[in-house]
C-alpha cells in the first residue's frame, strides 16, 4: 500500500519477525521485544483490533492496541488520512499532543495484513459512562480537554469530522477526568484541499451542512459536534435525534433549538451549547471562542488557562471501577460501531411523537430568565474583534396555538475595535 511507503511512515516501521506460536518479535536498539495477542477488542469491515502484551524485552507487561488491516480490502486513500493524522499528533517533539491524542506506536506487516500499533487507553470510551447526566463541573472538564485537542488539530490544518463520546477515550475516571481523542479514520488535512465529502460522521453529532450538497464545509463541523457532546454530557442524549428535526432547525427560523433538557444547567452552559450549535457555520463559535467561553472558566475547578490536562488535579475516581480495557469497537469501522447496544448516549434514528413534542415545546414560564437576557462577550485577550451573542426573546408570532414553542435562535455580529 502506497500509504506505508512514504518516507515519513518508513521511519515508524517496526522491524518484525514471527515464530510458529503467533508471537511477534520487534528488533529495537534498546533490545528485542516479544508481543503476544491477548484478546480481540474491536471488529470492523476491513480488520480487527487486538489487545497485545509485551512478554519479554525492555518493557515487560506493557500493553497496546493493534489494528489488523487486510491488504486486499483496505482502501489506500482512507488509510492515508488516518496515518497522516496519527503521525502528526504522535510527534514526540510536541509533548502537548501526548496528553490529548491516542498515540501511534508504529506499524508492521506480513503477507496478508498491515498492523497499526497504538496506545491502549485503560478505561475505554466515554460513551459507556454517560448512563446519567454528568455533574456540570465534570462536563466542563471533559469538554475543555476535547476543545483543546480540536484547537491543536485545527491549527495543524486537520478536521476530525467524527467527534462523539465513542471516539473520546478515558484514561482517568471522574471526577478528575482525563480524556483523549481517538479514531482518525475520517479525519482530513485541509492543506491544499477543500472539505466536500457529505454524509460523513455519526448521526446525532453531524452538523447540518454535512447534509447539504450545495456548499463546502469547514472546521465548524467539529465545533458543532463538540456542542452536541456537551449537550449529551449534561442530558444523556445528543440534542437532535432525527435528521428531520435537525434540518428543520437549520432551515426554518420558526423551529427553535431543543434546549429544554438543559433547564437544570447553568446559563453559561446553555449559551455555550447555543453558540457551538448555531444553525449556520459562520455564526458558530470558532474553537478559540470555545476555549475563551465563560462556561469553561466559571465552573469551580475549571482550568484558568494553558494546557487543560496540566491544570487538573489528581485524585481517586468516584465510580469504583477498575481498568477494563473496554475499547469495544472504538478502533473498528463505522459498521461495527453501529452494532453496539444502544445506551443513553447512542443516537437513535426514530423518535416517538411524545418525546419529540417534549423536546420542541415548553411552557413559557419554564424558560430560564437569564437566557432571554444573556449576553456573552468575547475574551479581552482577543484585540481584533468582539463576538457578541445575544438571545432573542421569544416572539408572540412564534408561539404555536397548541403550546409555547421554545424558539432559541442566535444572532452574531462582529464589531472591529
Amino acid at each position: 500500500m502506497d500509504s506505508f511507503n512514504s518516507s515519513v511512515l518508513r521511519g515508524w516501521k517496526l522491524e518484525t519477525t514471527y515464530d510458529n506460536t503467533g508471537k511477534r518479535y520487534h528488533q529495537r536498539t534498546s533490545g528485542d521485544e516479544c508481543w503476544r495477542s491477548e484478546k480481540e477488542i474491536g471488529h470492523g469491515t476491513f480488520g480487527d483490533v487486538w489487545q497485545e502484551r509485551c512478554v519479554s524485552g525492555p518493557a515487560p507487561n506493557t500493553t497496546r492496541a493493534v489494528k489488523h488491516l487486510h491488504k486486499r480490502q483496505s482502501k489506500s486513500f482512507e488509510m492515508s488520512r488516518e496515518l497522516d493524522a496519527l503521525v502528526t499528533f504522535s510527534d514526540s517533539q510536541a509533548t502537548e499532543y501526548k496528553q490529548h491524542f491516542v498515540q501511534f506506536l508504529g506499524w508492521f506487516d506480513d503477507v496478508n495484513y498491515f498492523y497499526i500499533a497504538m496506545e491502549l487507553i485503560e478505561y475505554g470510551d466515554l460513551q459507556q459512562f454517560i448512563t446519567t447526566p454528568l455533574p456540570e463541573p465534570e462536563a466542563v472538564s471533559i469538554v475543555a480537554q476535547v476543545a483543546q485537542a480540536l484547537q491543536y488539530m485545527h491549527r495543524a490544518s486537520f478536521v476530525h469530522r467524527d467527534i462523539k463520546p465513542l471516539n473520546i477515550l478515558v484514561s482517568h475516571l471522574g471526577p478528575n477526568w482525563h480524556v483523549k481523542i481517538a479514531d482518525f479514520g475520517i479525519a482530513k488535512s485541509t492543506e491544499g484541499t477543500a472539505l466536500g465529502t457529505r454524509l460523513i460522521g455519526s448521526l446525532g453529532y453531524m452538523a447540518p451542512e454535512l447534509y447539504d450538497d450545495s456548499q463546502q464545509y469547514t472546521a465548524a463541523v467539529d465545533v458543532w459536534a463538540l456542542g452536541a457532546v456537551a449537550f449529551c454530557l449534561r442530558t444523556g442524549n445528543p440534542p437532535f435525534r432525527t435528521v428531520k428535526h435537525l434540518m428543520d432547525y437549520s432551515r426554518d427560523h420558526r423551529v427553535g433549538f431543543p434546549a429544554r433538557p438543559l433547564r437544570t444547567s447553568s446559563s453559561f452552559c446553555m449559551n455555550f451549547v447555543l453558540g457551538t450549535m448555531a444553525e449556520l457555520p459562520e455564526r458558530r463559535f470558532t474553537i478559540e471562542h470555545v476555549l475563551a467561553h465563560d462556561w469553561l472558566a466559571e465552573q469551580p475547578g475549571a482550568p484558568e488557562g494553558g494546557d487543560v490536562w496540566n491544570n487538573l488535579t489528581t485524585g481517586e475516581n468516584t465510580l469504583g471501577l477498575s481498568p477494563s480495557n473496554t475499547w469495544s469497537n472504538t478502533y473498528g469501522s463505522t459498521e461495527s460501531q453501529h452494532s453496539r447496544p444502544l445506551s443513553s448516549a447512542t443516537p437513535i434514528t426514530e423518535l416517538d411523537e411524545e418525546l419529540e413534542l417534549e423536546l420542541e415545546f415548553a411552557p413559557r414560564e419554564e424558560l430560564i430568565p437569564e437566557i432571554e437576557r444573556l449576553t456573552v462577550m468575547d475574551s479581552p485577550q482577543r484585540e481584533d474583534s468582539e463576538l457578541i451573542i445575544r438571545q432573542e426573546r421569544v416572539k408572540e408570532e412564534d408561539i404555536d396555538p397548541k403550546g409555547s414553542l421554545l424558539n432559541l435562535k442566535l444572532t452574531s455580529t462582529s464589531h472591529p475595535i
